[in-house]
Protein backbone atom coordinates (compact mmCIF):
# COMPACT_ATOMS: atom_id res chain seq x y z
CA UNK A 1 0.00 0.00 0.00
CA UNK A 2 2.76 2.45 1.03
CA UNK A 3 4.31 1.94 -2.23
CA UNK A 4 1.42 2.74 -4.15
CA UNK A 5 1.04 6.01 -1.82
CA UNK A 6 4.31 7.34 -2.64
CA UNK A 7 4.10 6.55 -6.12
CA UNK A 8 0.64 8.67 -6.39
CA UNK A 9 2.69 11.60 -4.37
CA UNK A 10 4.92 11.76 -6.75
CA UNK A 11 3.21 12.27 -9.66
CA UNK A 12 1.82 15.40 -7.35
CA UNK A 13 2.84 18.53 -8.14
CA UNK A 14 5.03 20.26 -6.00
CA UNK A 15 2.58 23.55 -6.05
CA UNK A 16 -0.27 21.25 -5.05
CA UNK A 17 1.33 19.56 -2.32
CA UNK A 18 2.93 23.63 -1.32
CA UNK A 19 -0.87 24.51 -0.96
CA UNK A 20 -2.35 21.74 0.78
CA UNK A 21 0.63 21.91 3.49
CA UNK A 22 -0.38 25.64 3.80
CA UNK A 23 -3.62 25.32 4.31
CA UNK A 24 -3.11 22.24 7.10
CA UNK A 25 -0.81 24.87 8.68
CA UNK A 26 -3.46 28.00 8.53
CA UNK A 27 -5.90 25.63 10.34
CA UNK A 28 -3.67 25.53 12.97
CA UNK A 29 -3.07 29.15 13.49
CA UNK A 30 -5.91 30.65 11.70
CA UNK A 31 -6.17 34.57 9.58
CA UNK A 32 -2.73 35.62 9.14
CA UNK A 33 -3.28 37.12 6.17
CA UNK A 34 -5.79 39.28 7.74
CA UNK A 35 -3.56 40.57 10.14
CA UNK A 36 -3.29 44.74 10.12
CA UNK A 37 -7.20 44.20 9.62
CA UNK A 38 -9.41 46.22 11.61
CA UNK A 39 -12.99 46.12 12.38
CA UNK A 40 -15.69 47.55 15.17
CA UNK A 41 -17.91 45.79 17.75
CA UNK A 42 -19.82 45.90 20.85
CA UNK A 43 -18.35 44.21 24.10
CA UNK A 44 -21.05 41.84 25.39
CA UNK A 45 -19.04 39.52 27.74
CA UNK A 46 -15.73 39.53 29.64
CA UNK A 47 -14.16 35.78 29.91
CA UNK A 48 -10.91 36.97 31.82
CA UNK A 49 -8.64 39.85 31.72
CA UNK A 50 -7.38 39.57 28.49
CA UNK A 51 -10.03 38.14 26.78
CA UNK A 52 -13.62 39.06 25.73
CA UNK A 53 -16.15 38.37 23.66
CA UNK A 54 -18.08 41.03 21.32
CA UNK A 55 -20.18 41.36 18.65
CA UNK A 56 -20.22 43.04 15.04
CA UNK A 57 -23.91 42.82 13.33
CA UNK A 58 -24.72 39.29 14.15
CA UNK A 59 -21.20 37.64 14.44
CA UNK A 60 -20.07 37.14 17.89
CA UNK A 61 -16.25 37.23 18.14
CA UNK A 62 -13.75 36.38 20.91
CA UNK A 63 -10.80 38.86 21.39
CA UNK A 64 -7.83 37.71 22.68
CA UNK A 65 -5.27 40.86 23.82
CA UNK A 66 -2.70 40.88 21.43
CA UNK A 67 0.62 41.07 23.66
CA UNK A 68 -0.38 40.80 26.88
CA UNK A 69 -0.96 38.20 29.08
CA UNK A 70 -3.29 38.27 32.52
CA UNK A 71 -3.55 36.43 35.52
CA UNK A 72 -5.99 33.65 35.20
CA UNK A 73 -9.04 33.41 36.89
CA UNK A 74 -8.47 31.30 40.05
CA UNK A 75 -5.08 33.39 40.28
CA UNK A 76 -4.30 35.97 42.40
CA UNK A 77 -5.31 39.47 40.56
CA UNK A 78 -7.28 36.76 37.95
CA UNK A 79 -10.30 38.29 38.97
CA UNK A 80 -9.34 42.07 39.60
CA UNK A 81 -7.59 41.77 36.07
CA UNK A 82 -11.10 40.50 35.10
CA UNK A 83 -13.21 43.76 36.64
CA UNK A 84 -10.55 46.36 35.51
CA UNK A 85 -11.08 45.22 31.34
CA UNK A 86 -14.55 44.96 31.73
CA UNK A 87 -14.63 48.89 33.16
CA UNK A 88 -12.61 49.77 29.91
CA UNK A 89 -14.48 47.81 27.63
CA UNK A 90 -17.92 45.85 28.90
CA UNK A 91 -20.54 47.46 26.86
CA UNK A 92 -18.90 49.48 24.31
CA UNK A 93 -17.95 49.57 21.24
CA UNK A 94 -14.20 49.13 20.54
CA UNK A 95 -12.12 49.18 17.55
CA UNK A 96 -10.08 45.73 17.02
CA UNK A 97 -6.95 45.50 14.95
CA UNK A 98 -6.19 42.04 14.01
CA UNK A 99 -2.75 40.51 14.32
CA UNK A 100 -4.04 37.12 13.69
CA UNK A 101 -5.76 34.07 15.47
CA UNK A 102 -4.32 31.85 18.28
CA UNK A 103 -4.33 28.44 18.54
CA UNK A 104 -7.98 28.04 20.38
CA UNK A 105 -9.75 30.04 17.37
CA UNK A 106 -9.63 33.68 19.35
CA UNK A 107 -9.13 36.78 17.14
CA UNK A 108 -5.49 38.04 18.35
CA UNK A 109 -6.35 41.93 18.23
CA UNK A 110 -5.30 45.25 19.97
CA UNK A 111 -8.22 47.17 21.27
CA UNK A 112 -9.00 50.67 21.38
CA UNK A 113 -11.57 52.23 23.14
CA UNK A 114 -12.81 56.03 22.90
CA UNK A 115 -9.02 56.76 21.62
CA UNK A 116 -7.39 54.48 24.27
CA UNK A 117 -5.20 51.50 23.79
CA UNK A 118 -6.70 48.80 26.05
CA UNK A 119 -3.75 46.61 25.62
CA UNK A 120 -1.54 49.49 26.99
CA UNK A 121 -3.71 50.08 30.05
CA UNK A 122 -4.22 46.75 31.39
CA UNK A 123 0.10 46.57 31.66
CA UNK A 124 -0.15 50.01 33.21
CA UNK A 125 -2.25 49.51 35.31
CA UNK A 126 -0.59 46.10 36.77
CA UNK A 127 -3.20 44.01 35.61
CA UNK A 128 -1.09 41.94 32.75
CA UNK A 129 2.37 41.35 32.14
CA UNK A 130 3.82 41.55 28.31
CA UNK A 131 3.66 38.61 26.79
CA UNK A 132 7.47 38.92 25.60
CA UNK A 133 7.19 35.84 23.48
CA UNK A 134 4.43 37.61 21.21
CA UNK A 135 5.21 40.91 21.13
CA UNK A 136 8.10 43.48 22.66
CA UNK A 137 7.24 46.56 21.97
CA UNK A 138 8.80 49.44 23.70
CA UNK A 139 5.88 51.33 24.93
CA UNK A 140 3.90 48.60 26.20
CA UNK A 141 7.84 47.08 28.64
CA UNK A 142 8.24 50.74 29.89
CA UNK A 143 4.45 50.65 30.74
CA UNK A 144 5.18 47.05 32.66
CA UNK A 145 8.55 48.53 34.20
CA UNK A 146 6.33 51.76 35.93
CA UNK A 147 3.58 49.30 36.99
CA UNK A 148 6.61 47.19 39.09
CA UNK A 149 8.14 50.38 40.22
CA UNK A 150 4.74 51.52 41.85
CA UNK A 151 3.51 48.44 42.71
CA UNK A 152 0.55 48.66 40.63
CA UNK A 153 -2.29 45.65 40.47
CA UNK A 154 -0.12 42.57 40.69
CA UNK A 155 2.72 43.80 41.03
CA UNK A 156 1.91 45.09 44.98
CA UNK A 157 2.37 41.09 45.80
CA UNK A 158 5.51 40.29 46.83
CA UNK A 159 6.35 37.49 44.34
CA UNK A 160 3.43 37.92 41.82
CA UNK A 161 3.51 34.73 39.37
CA UNK A 162 3.41 35.25 35.59
CA UNK A 163 0.34 33.20 34.24
CA UNK A 164 1.98 30.96 31.76
CA UNK A 165 4.11 30.04 35.08
CA UNK A 166 0.80 29.33 36.38
CA UNK A 167 -0.72 27.30 33.78
CA UNK A 168 1.96 24.89 33.81
CA UNK A 169 1.55 23.67 37.48
CA UNK A 170 -2.12 23.99 37.45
Amino acid sequence: MFPKLRQAAGAIPAAVLLSVATAAAGWWYHGLSDTGHEFRCRVVGIADGDTFHCLSGQEKTTIRLHGIDAPEKTQAYGRDARQFLSGLVFGKTVSVTVRGKDRYGRTLGRVNVNGRDVNHAMVAAGYAWVYRRYDEDAAMLRAEAAARIGKSGLWADARPVNPADYRQRH
